[in-house]
């Protein structure tokens, strides 16, 4: 019994620890992609007005 309590202890902890990196991670690139991702739409946007206005003018 003694074995098996061990064995169940050290698998949720590594499950515990597999979720708080995991979450890390998650967050890290979430934080990045959307960081990438306005840099992006403003690089776009400008870009778009750009045209526009060379288009207009």
């Amino acid at each position: 019994m003694e074995l098996v309590q061990g064995c169940v202890n050290t698998f949720t902890l590594q499950h515990l620890i597999s979720k708080i990196f995991g979450a890390i991670i998650r967050h890290l690139v979430d934080t990045r992609i959307s960081y990438l991702g306005y840099h992006f739409r403003i690089r776009v946007m400008n870009y778009v007005v750009e045209k526009l206005v060379c288009a207009f003018f």
